[in-house]
């Protein structure tokens, strides 16, 4: 056993946990995603695209990156906190203040009158995302998972659910925004029961200098994410208005749940891992290989399958008023795709201490982006929007995987010959599917979109058991390693 076998076997537990967290919490994301539709016209969604929007502008244009600092850090962090918590602190007041005064400005420029009062109340969610606990920062930096996974998923479930209930009683956008308020505040609340460090007035300067020099490239980097991932709601919503903003929206959430879903469990797990390893190239090719192999195998064909099945998926789930969104929704997976494969590369580069290329890197999206969103939604509405973004992210990950391969000591081919399986399982299933489609064997709607699922899973496990065996035993090595003893570890 060498001297990773411990911290291999730490993230493996916490990516599992918060693996298993996440099939949870997708599934009851989904079941809140259709009572919105069922219940929520698509200008309701439109609203809160545009609340949170505003809102991710404000935090962007203020984001210290002092968490990922203290992540990154080498030595303790005990020292750090208290200065940390004070700007922190200061960041949130100073946040809602200005959300609050800039409410009509923002309903102005997008025409919705009913965003002043929305904006006023829900930014309140800077002032618990100041107050929060900093001490939980160390969770993550000394992989405790379990409390980890315990404190984001009280976050999450209370908003799901209390969105769940209002939408079914108010029927309107304040269901959405309570309950983004309500889990912001429950987290804010329980970060103070889950970790013992208490906050003090205290603040030194030369620690949050140290801080800010790391965190400095995440500010820009930040901004930038902001205007590439947002910037098209911004558009969308100034251009075609609020109704088809709420389409748009849609569109997005259920393409890239599965990506969503996976890149957040993995960041969880591997900015701190990576850090660990950043000293140690052979371990670090390791763990992003294998990491990268098992993201492949999960979200290449979770995306491709519903950019094939989105019609049967949409009225299924949605029901017939949102089918509209469909020819969005399809390019949407594809940048679902890119987006999950992506998202391997950017802990990396902070595990490094590189957040620097994150920031280059997503000034040349940006900027490809600001060339074609606005002649592409012009001319082709939100499908024109969904191309937009799509096309900068596959040239950016080719990028990526060229500079990954130099951080790890590697080479390109080594990443593609990990992801190429997960392709040509996909590939084929998504045409097997699309021949299934034509043959209309399965009876009804709501049946047939079951079957074509069903259909599109087994296929692609079989295509894998085929012709992928190795690549089976080498995942299957990695979530459960003792079914093979020691010599199957990572």
């Amino acid at each position: 056993m060498n001297d990773n076998d411990g911290l291999y076997r730490k993230a493996r537990l916490g990516g599992l946990l918060l693996s298993a967290s996440n099939v949870l919490k997708v599934l009851l994301t989904l079941i809140r995603t259709i009572v919105v539709a069922r219940f929520l016209a698509p200008d309701e969604l439109g609203l809160m695209g545009i609340l949170l929007f505003s809102l991710a502008v404000f935090e962007s244009l203020s984001q210290t990156g002092f968490a990922a600092a203290l992540i990154q850090q080498k030595k303790g962090v005990e020292s750090y906190l208290d200065t940390a918590w004070i700007v922190s602190l200061a960041r949130g007041i100073i946040l809602y203040g200005l959300v609050f005064l800039a409410a009509p400005l923002v309903a102005s420029f997008f025409n919705a009158p009913r965003a002043i009062l929305l904006l006023k109340i829900v930014g309140i969610v800077f002032l618990f995302e100041g107050f929060k606990n900093i001490g939980v920062v160390i969770f993550r930096k000394e992989l405790e998972f379990k409390k980890e996974f315990l404190f984001q998923q009280i976050e999450v479930f209370t908003d799901i659910f209390l969105t769940i209930g209002l939408a079914v009683i108010l029927q309107n956008v304040w269901a959405l925004a309570f309950g983004y308020l309500g889990g912001k505040g429950i987290k804010c609340l329980a970060s103070y029961f889950i970790h013992p460090y208490r906050p003090r007035i205290a603040f030194d300067g030369k620690k949050a200098k140290e801080l800010f020099r790391f965190g400095k490239h995440l500010l820009g980097s930040s901004i930038i994410v902001l205007l590439i991932t947002q910037g098209d709601d911004a558009v969308v919503g100034k251009l075609l208005g609020v109704t088809a903003l709420g389409f748009y929206v849609m569109a997005y959430k259920l393409s890239n749940m599965p990506a969503t879903s996976i890149t957040h469990v993995f960041s969880q797990v591997a900015f701190p891992i990576y850090s660990k390893l950043q000293d140690d190239p052979q371990g670090l090719r390791k763990a992003y290989l294998k990491a990268l192999k098992y993201i492949a195998f999960v979200s290449i064909p979770a995306s491709g399958g519903l950019l094939v099945l989105a019609p049967e998926v949409v009225k299924f789930f949605l029901g017939e008023r949102w089918m509209e969104m469909v020819p969005a929704m399809r390019i949407l997976c594809i940048f679902g795709i890119i987006r999950a494969l992506g998202g391997t590369t950017g802990p990396l580069f902070q595990g490094v201490g590189r957040p620097d290329i994150i920031t280059k890197l997503n000034l040349g999206k940006l900027l490809i982006i600001a060339v074609l969103i606005v002649p592409l939604t012009r001319q082709y509405g939100i499908v024109g929007a969904s191309m937009a973004v799509t096309i900068p992210m596959i040239m950016d990950q080719a990028v990526s995987w060229h500079i990954c391969a130099r951080i790890i000591k590697g080479k390109v081919r080594q990443i593609l010959s990990v992801v190429a399986p997960s392709f040509a399982g996909t590939l084929l299933m998504m045409s097997f599917l699309g021949l299934l489609k034509q043959t209309k064997i399965f009876p009804g709607d709501k049946i047939a979109a079951l079957c074509l699922i069903a259909a599109g899973l087994l296929f692609y496990l079989l295509f894998f058991c085929l012709f992928c065996k190795r690549d089976i035993i080498e995942i299957r090595t990695i979530l459960f390693p003792n079914l093979k003893g020691k010599e199957a570890a990572l």
